[in-house]
């Protein structure tokens, strides 16, 4: 069963010129493209998951280094960078930058940084007095 020529459909026709199909096209598989791309619900879920569990471990750890940096400040106040036997626990070393720098070897905290005295760079540190502590 056809239709004849004088018959008429029910929908309208629609005329289309060759680039308007083309750009009709372009964007029906941009957007079908587009649609693809999504993740599914399920998928969707496990990325917020996954963010929201990355962001929690990142807060835990600015925590952890806070506290671990105010562990450090009080054990190096706490240090009177001596040995057992009495003297000072300190070395030192002039670095490529020309900076001398004195640290205590317990708590690792700096007591001295500067521009080295001449003695020092000819004959080694020397001793360290009590006013670099």
């Amino acid at each position: 069963m056809g239709f004849t020529p004088d018959q008429k459909s029910a929908e309208p026709t629609v005329s289309l010129t060759p680039s308007q199909f083309q750009e009709m096209m372009a964007a029906f598989a941009k957007t079908i493209v587009s649609e693809m791309k999504k993740p599914s619900e399920e998928e969707q879920a496990t990325l917020d998951n996954d963010k929201a569990l990355r962001e929690r471990r990142r807060s835990e750890m600015i925590i952890i280094a806070k506290e671990e940096e105010e562990m450090k400040k009080r054990t190096q106040a706490a240090c009177e960078h001596k040995k057992p036997n009495g003297q000072y626990a300190i070395g030192g070393q002039v670095f490529s930058d020309g900076i001398e720098r004195h640290f205590c070897l317990r708590c690792q905290k700096v007591v001295y940084s500067g521009a080295p005295a001449v003695a020092s760079m000819a004959g080694g540190l020397g001793g360290v007095t009590e006013s670099f502590v």
